[in-house]
């Protein structure tokens, strides 16, 4: 007897193969035949869960089992859905829920029983972001089977463990400064910060080295001026710092942005991100003087105005400015900052941005005027202001200029018209003493043709700002008449510069239509045959279509006929001199003698004026013929009569 002593213990449901070869013989010498056995060991090991495999997209799990399994004691039937539990942990992260949506071989063909992996096809609500869990476990005692007689069920502590979902979530990213601050400090660096470890989109290594080429730095935004600067990554690749190569500027809106190009470990890449910050106010408001430093030529009523760039207030944060602190933020002087003191109102508008002074008196001719603010107001962050100051001079303050309406040598003034004379200030007399409507005409003049003229006769007043003097004739004027106006010596400007005495001549328009002069005179008689008849206007014309008026147009406005404006039309040429005043009307032919002519212009002719001339017209006759005798025009009795007296009296013409 041979016994085999295993040195462990058989498996559940091993099959065990046991043999002894032909090695063996009697003692006299018979060899034994080779023989063998197979048998399987008692079934005392229920199925168990090997291990769980997530796949990297959380779409499904592979379950390794330690044996072939079925959903039946007999061996047989197809594990389904229900015959697992899952167990889904939140741990605080951004997926909601788990379940399980499928069931399969690992290949992803249809279970027939026996499998020893089975894959279960996964659900996720929202992304994970690596820290949820889930555990898989039998749904109860008798659910999952071996394939042993009798069979075990697979005990309901069986499980997975849990499984940590893979992370899908790109990582979070911080910057700082962040969207929309305001007041970031000049020399301030810029952050970004991430939930965790980045790399390159490629798997490299962030480094000091390729960081620059993924940051954007702008002024403003997007299409803003590159700004220069150096980042670096930090050891732990969680965070990059943006480091400018020159302070930014005060107020300055700064740009920065990261594309999609960095991942976390499971390649989840961060999206296109960028803020834009704005850095502090660090400097002073700056004023502008108007009329500025240096300026000459200043109006002796111009206003002083101190433009700031930003509102200010009272220094170290004491309130608002009003109108009546004004006095005693400006300085205005005469000169300079130690000249005689000047006097003034002053205005600040309601942005606190301009400060308006209104000097009480006018500026003298060619004055030096000294104006200044010193350190004693700040803008909205308590930058204090430098004290700065303007030194302008005032123009020579000339007389009042007068402007006469109508104009020096104006022409076509209506007839109608009245006369202003329009000062560049408000006039007094020599006196101070204002000027009334009453007392004003005796320093008028208003006359025919020159000095010399006839007075016309005219009422004046004068406005109540008096600047502008109306002088209103007593008739209307005459058509082309001239005009003479003036003003005497005697008014003078708020600074006593006097009014010089002036003068204007202009003509009155042409309200006159021209007259005609037609030759031969109209009943003229004994014209000679081939005369040229001349149509001879007192002033140039044109047709009152304004189109051209020359010889090859003449003829249309001009009338040639037998005996009347009726008879038969006589040919001819026309032509009109340069000058437009004188039609020439030459007949084709010599006319015949003791010929009746009608010539005549129709109404279409006007002078430059527009005044329409009208018709016009002459009936003449030619010539008798010097070489015919007389003749026998008729006789009385005439030819053929009867019932004449016996004694008639014969009467030859």
């Amino acid at each position: 007897i041979i016994t085999m002593n295993p040195t462990s213990d058989f498996s559940s449901s091993q099959v065990v193969y046991a043999a002894v070869g032909a090695t063996l013989e009697d003692v006299s010498d018979n060899a034994i035949s080779a023989s063998s056995t197979t048998f399987t060991v008692l079934n005392f090991d229920a199925p168990r869960i090997l291990s769980g495999t997530l796949a990297a997209d959380n779409s499904y799990v592979l379950i390794e089992i330690s044996e072939a399994v079925y959903n039946s004691t007999n061996g047989s039937g197809a594990l389904d859905i229900l015959d697992f539990k899952l167990v889904f942990n939140q741990n605080n992260g951004t997926a909601s829920s788990v379940a399980i949506s499928g069931i399969n071989k690992e290949g992803g063909g249809a279970l027939t029983g026996g499998e020893t992996v089975i894959r279960l096809g996964l659900q996720v609500t929202g992304k994970p972001s690596g820290v949820e869990t889930v555990a898989f476990y039998p749904v109860n005692g008798s659910s999952i089977y071996d394939a042993a007689s009798p069979a075990l069920a697979m005990g309901t502590a069986q499980t997975t463990g849990p499984l940590t979902l893979n992370d899908q979530v790109p990582p979070i990213m911080v910057f700082s400064p962040g969207h929309g601050v305001r007041g970031v400090g000049i020399g301030s660096m810029a952050t970004i910060s991430f939930s965790e470890p980045v790399r390159n989109i490629d798997n490299s290594i962030l480094t000091d080295e390729n960081v620059d080429a993924l940051i954007t730095l702008k002024h403003t935004n997007i299409s803003g001026a590159d700004i220069p600067f150096d980042a670096t990554v930090s050891s732990n690749k969680k965070a990059i710092t943006i480091d400018p190569t020159n302070y930014f500027e005060s107020l300055q809106y700064v740009y920065v942005a990261i594309g999609s190009s960095l991942e976390d470990s499971l390649n989840n890449a961060i999206r296109d991100s960028s803020v834009t910050f704005v850095v502090a106010d660090v400097e002073a408001p700056i004023v502008v003087f108007n009329p500025a430093h240096g300026e000459t030529d200043v109006a002796y009523n111009e206003n002083i105005t101190l433009t700031f760039s930003e509102p200010i207030r009272h220094k170290s944060d004491e309130g608002p400015i009003a109108d009546s602190a004004l006095d005693s933020i400006i300085t205005l002087r005469d000169t300079d900052s130690t000249g005689s003191v000047l006097s003034f109102a002053a205005t600040i508008n309601a942005s606190k941005t301009i400060i308006t002074v209104n000097p009480n008196d006018y500026f003298s001719s060619n004055q030096i005027i000294y104006v200044g603010i010193g350190a004693t107001v700040e803008d909205t962050v308590g930058n204090l202001i430098n004290p700065a100051y303007a030194i302008f001079t005032a123009q020579e303050n000339p007389a009042p200029v007068v402007i006469f309406n109508p104009a020096h040598n104006d022409v076509n003034v209506p007839l109608e018209s009245n006369i202003t004379l329009t000062f560049s200030e408000p006039v007094r007399y020599l006196n101070n003493y204002s000027i009334d409507n009453t007392s004003i005409d005796e320093y008028l003049t208003l006359k025919e043709t020159d000095i010399n003229g006839n007075n016309l006769a005219f009422d004046a007043s004068i406005s109540s700002e008096k600047a502008m003097i109306t002088i209103d004739p007593e008739y209307h004027f005459n058509s082309q008449q001239t005009i003479y106006v003036a003003i005497a010596a005697g008014l003078e400007d708020s600074l006593n510069n006097a009014v010089s005495a002036q003068s204007a001549t202009f003509t009155t328009l042409d309200s006159n239509a021209p007259s005609v002069i037609i030759d031969p005179l109209d009943k003229s008689v004994n014209v000679t045959r081939n005369k040229s008849i001349t149509i001879t206007f007192t002033e140039p014309v044109r047709s009152i279509s304004n189109l051209p008026f020359d010889d090859s147009s003449v003829d249309d406005v001009v009338q040639l006929k037998e005996v009347n404006i009726n008879g038969t039309d006589i040919p001819y040429g026309a032509t009109i001199n340069a000058e437009k005043t004188v039609i020439t009307v030459d007949p084709l032919s010599d006319f015949i003698f003791q010929q009746t002519i009608y010539v005549g212009i129709i109404n279409a002719i006007e002078d430059t004026s527009n005044n329409l001339v009208g018709t016009a017209s002459s009936i003449f006759t030619t010539e008798d013929d010097p070489l015919k005798g007389p003749k026998i025009i008729s006789l009385s009795p005439p030819d053929n009569s009867v019932d004449v007296s016996s004694d008639p009296i014969l009467i030859v013409t």
